[in-house]
């Protein structure tokens, strides 16, 4: 027959387990609070990307289907609007229309230094300014910009020119 053994304390103490559950809470608190935090900035990337796509998109068509590719944009509602202007009336005809809406939070404000431009048929980029520059900007945000230059290159960055 053995001797009894003595056994010591099982488990954790109800204090241990609040000071653990209290610190993955703080954890999960201060996560919360700066992905939040990143939200307009990721919004603005989102925004900038997307409209050197379609950008880059539009020179392609313009090479590929030996068209002038007109683009347009409205800064008050943050859209854009893409066509290939067949007929090179300048205006939109019954299915040239391509429109875009850039996806950003309520506060974000589109500035551009031309309000339209052509990528003409062999990839060059027209417009009044000799480029265009789109400045996407918001509230406590570093602004991001989308460059369209005279040969036709198409660029996003966070710094200006």
């Amino acid at each position: 027959m053995k001797p009894p053994t003595r056994h010591g304390p099982c488990g954790y103490t109800s204090t241990e387990l609040l000071i653990v559950v209290a610190i993955i809470g703080l954890v999960a608190f201060m996560a919360c609070f700066h992905f939040r935090s990143q939200v307009p900035s990721h919004m603005l990337d989102r925004a900038g990307l997307r409209l050197t796509m379609d950008l880059r998109s539009a020179r392609m068509r313009a090479i590929s289907e030996n068209v002038p590719v007109q683009v347009n944009v409205d800064r008050s509602h943050c859209t854009y609007m893409i066509w290939g202007d067949r007929n090179t009336n300048g205006t939109v005809d019954l299915g040239e229309a391509e429109a875009g809406e850039l996806e950003a939070f309520p506060s974000m404000e589109l500035q551009v230094n031309a309000p339209c431009g052509t990528f003409l048929p062999h990839g060059s980029f027209v417009s009044s300014n000799g480029y265009w520059e789109i400045r996407l900007s918001g509230n406590g945000v570093a602004p991001r910009f989308v460059s369209v230059m005279p040969n036709g290159q198409v660029g996003w960055t966070s710094e200006t020119l």
